[in-house]
């Protein structure tokens, strides 16, 4: 079999794969997690279904409809005042499943993920506040953290405007009137995706993120994104989208060893940004764990530095590795 045919193969396996996930999953109701409470496993793999009566009982939620469907999002805040906020911080977790390919499909559940709850996502945003010295939110995804939906569902183009509608239904209750956003892997894809709807975002930082999705699926022999799924809404092909007046602060933490998602993929995206007439600042970092992933820390460091108006040059002073940066220029 050629190599070409080979990778025909695998890409119609995964998408096949997703299919039977989507045809013989049963989504549940929402479950509604509070305290120590963990998050439900099957209302994660198979998803959940909710009602606008149901997700008003849901602490912190916002009821959105998206192509004459609703869902229920769930969002973790700390330090909002009940009336206006002129700028708050928001982080957005990464994917909370994998899929596994062999001889049977599964969706693997990433270990943290069964450790969280609420009370402990409540502590971590209330400590970044403080950090921060400004409000902040924990921005949940559909189908994870207490959010109604299909997680498995994710990067799809509903995704995306599920989302800018729930920051829009935030804006409005707080009086909001500048997000600063930060994510982590899938997070830094929500984030590279929500600068191409808003014109409110002043900072963002992206940190391992997955914003080039079908360079990255090409790069592995696939044509279709990682979910399987086709026609996934892709960051770097909407960039011309982002405001250019004013420019948002964008800014880019990436490890060249990163397991995950590849280090030549997070690249693509900063040159387009940049052949676009963009000006991101792009960090190179050593990341935590094993597979060079994790920068979400440092994205919120980032984060942090930049809506308190540090300059890029300091922020790439105090974050990147100089021995990693070196390896790539000389790369």
């Amino acid at each position: 079999m050629t190599r070409a045919r080979m990778r025909l193969c695998a890409a119609l396996i995964v998408f096949f794969c997703a299919a039977v996930l989507a045809r013989h999953s049963i989504s549940a109701e929402l479950k509604i997690p509070v305290g120590d409470e963990a998050f439900d496993r099957p209302n994660l793999v198979f998803g959940s279904e909710a009602t606008a009566e149901l997700c008003a009982r849901v602490p912190h939620a916002a009821w959105v409809t998206v192509d004459g469907k609703g869902d229920c999002i769930r969002y973790y805040p700390a330090n909002l005042s009940g009336s206006r906020n002129p700028d708050v911080l928001v982080y957005v977790p990464g994917d909370t499943t994998l899929l596994t390919l062999g001889n049977n499909y599964r969706v693997n559940i990433e270990p943290a993920y069964l450790k969280q709850s609420p009370a402990k996502l409540e502590a971590l945003v209330a400590g970044w506040s403080k950090d921060a010295g400004r409000p902040y939110i924990y921005l949940t995804r559909p189908g994870s953290h207490g959010s109604s939906g299909n997680h498995q569902y994710r990067k799809q183009p509903r995704e995306t405007a599920l989302l800018t509608a729930t920051l829009d239904t935030i804006k409005a209750k707080y009086g909001i009137e500048r997000f600063h956003m930060t994510g982590q892997s899938g997070g830094g894809y929500v984030t590279a995706a929500m600068l191409t709807r808003r014109s409110d975002i002043g900072c963002a930082s992206i940190a391992s993120g997955s914003t080039a999705l079908m360079k990255r699926a090409a790069e592995q022999g696939r044509t279709v994104d990682n979910t399987g799924l086709p026609d996934p809404y892709d960051p770097v092909s909407h960039i011309a989208r982002i405001p250019r007046n004013p420019e948002p602060k964008i800014i880019i933490l990436s490890d060249p060893l990163d397991a995950r998602v590849s280090f030549s993929s997070q690249l693509y995206y900063v040159t387009q940004l940049r052949q676009a007439g963009y000006n991101p600042l792009h960090v190179i970092a050593l990341a935590n764990g094993n597979d060079r992933h994790d920068l979400a820390a440092k994205g919120r460091v980032a984060l942090r530095r930049c809506v308190h108006g540090i300059s890029f040059e300091r922020i790439r002073a105090e974050l990147e590795n100089t021995e990693l940066a070196t390896t790539v220029t000389k790369g």
